[in-house]
């Protein structure tokens, strides 16, 4: 015998699965605020996912500045710092050196070098069968011309979307601006996409969009706490954006740069391991000469210029060289956090702690 429900407990039965499904829904879009005063006396607003830890802190040695609240007092308009764009004439350099055997490759990047593209780009650029190969130029060196630098942070080349914007690191999911702000006390955008949806990683930005700052203001506030800001190639010519496409390249006067800026203590490169075969292959002089040691405490950096570590002894190094994960969302297979992290502890909490040593802050700020 088939027993059989009735209308009204069948209704019922559909009601009650719905209400779970609703509930379940619900609990995992839950946001939250949390508010807190940082160093500088304003507040960092951000939304995170529940159920999600997030490591929510500017890097420590972001202390008390002018610099940052001339960009957020409501009552007067932002004003521009002296920064300096500049090109170094570069000397010689060996354009036909050619990689060697023991080159790194990121292990930890599994799509190295993907063009700039995210599903949630408010950016169109041109297909694979329409651009076509042609000699680009990078931009000038962007430095504040009355601090001193301590860290230059060096792109490999500008993407089609950079190139067309004019800036650094244009693409929008490009994290390095983004983490920028997270270490500096802003926001590159509003984390939402052409569709109106946000980010990925939206949820895990430490300032919310009151914080947003337009792209000439993000590079001042860089500059003024005493980073330096470039590209590794100064030419070169490639079908699209991938570091692996680039032919005829010709590498930016890095070294002579830091000779005319001698308070620099670390070279940051920003795009991974691809980006560090460039700067073996012509810059190996340098290296040789015993101003530079590759990253201490930092693995990526230890294998990206290994080959160095075969030949030289680091005792009378003055530079540091780091190989950060890739800031480009083709790196997917790093999370933002790590990325941030990365950045956070080997480029902007020694840097931050190196400008407020060269500008005479108090030293309780510099243990905070």
């Amino acid at each position: 015998m088939v027993r059989t429900q009735s209308p009204e407990l069948q209704r019922k039965i559909v009601m009650k699965r719905r209400n779970i499904v609703s509930l379940a829904t619900a609990a995992s879009t839950l946001t939250f605020n949390t508010s807190s005063a940082n160093h500088l006396g304003t507040t960092t607003n951000t939304q995170m996912a529940a159920f999600t830890s997030v490591p929510a802190r500017t890097s420590k040695y972001f202390a008390k500045s002018a610099i940052h609240k001339q960009y957020f007092v409501k009552s007067s308009a932002a004003t521009g710092r002296q920064r300096r764009s500049d090109t170094i004439i570069p000397t010689a350099v060996n354009l036909k050196s050619t990689p060697g055997k023991d080159e790194p490759i990121d292990a930890h990047d599994t799509h190295p070098n993907k063009r700039d593209c995210d599903t949630t780009t408010t950016v169109t650029t041109p297909s694979d069968d329409t651009i076509k190969e042609k000699l680009t130029q990078s931009f000038d060196a962007q430095y504040d011309a009355s601090i001193q630098i301590h860290t230059l942070v060096l792109g490999t080349h500008p993407s089609i979307t950079s190139l067309a914007k004019s800036q650094y690191f244009g693409f929008p999911t490009n994290a390095f601006w983004w983490i920028v702000g997270d270490c500096l006390g802003f926001r590159r955008d509003s984390g939402l996409g052409k569709s109106g949806k946000p980010y990925a990683f939206s949820s895990y930005l430490l300032y919310g969009p009151e914080m947003v700052l337009p792209y000439e203001q993000q590079v001042d506030v860089f500059t003024a706490h005493g980073f330096a800001l470039w590209d590794l190639l100064g030419s070169c010519s490639r079908k699209g954006s991938l570091d692996v496409d680039i032919k005829e390249e010709t590498p930016n006067a890095i070294r002579e740069f830091c000779k005319a800026h001698p308070t620099i203590r670390r070279i940051v490169m920003a795009n991974g391991a691809k980006q560090c075969t460039f700067f073996n292959r012509y810059f190996g002089d340098w290296w040789l000469s015993g101003e530079l040691k590759p990253g201490e405490d930092h693995q990526l950096s230890q294998r990206a210029f290994q080959k160095w570590g075969k030949k030289l002894s680091f005792e009378d190094a003055s530079i540091e060289v780091f190989c950060m994960p890739g800031v480009s969302p083709a790196a997917a297979s790093i999370s933002y956090e790590m990325k941030r992290e990365a950045f956070r502890e080997f480029c902007f909490d020694p840097g931050l702690l190196d400008y407020n040593r060269l500008n005479g802050c108090d030293e309780d700020i510099m243990k905070r």
